[in-house]
């Protein structure tokens, strides 16, 4: 957690000593439109769901994006998580887009470029 930018916030939920589940929100910036709050993660333990964790998650994260002054909070998922799709559906949210998401390794890149080391 040491390793997160400062603006990052996390919410846990808590039962006695046990994490129930957590949101852990980012900043999002865009050129195009206003700064806003974004969900990162949100993961609900498979035994708490159900029971409302979810939904205190989400309010709080919310409420944190109300009183630091973003303009939306957004959520992503994936294409086949219908459940989390019917969630975010009655928690208010709207369907935006869907799309792509692609990604290149650039370990490889990385370590091809580096300077060679003499012995």
């Amino acid at each position: 957690m040491r390793g997160l930018p400062k603006e990052d916030r996390l919410f846990f939920a808590v039962e006695d000593d046990h994490i129930l589940g957590y949101a852990h929100l980012r900043v999002a910036r865009d050129i195009a439109r206003d700064e806003a709050a974004e969900v990162a993660t949100l993961l609900v333990h498979k035994t708490a769901r159900r029971r409302g964790v979810g939904k205190r998650l989400i309010s709080a994260a919310g409420a944190w994006a109300l009183e630091s002054g973003r303009a939306q909070l957004f959520l992503r998922s994936q294409v086949g998580q219908s459940d989390l799709h019917a969630f975010c559906v009655a928690m208010g949210y709207d369907e935006k887009s869907t799309s792509l998401a692609f990604s290149r390794d650039l370990r490889p890149a990385r370590r091809s470029e580096a300077p060679t080391q003499r012995l």
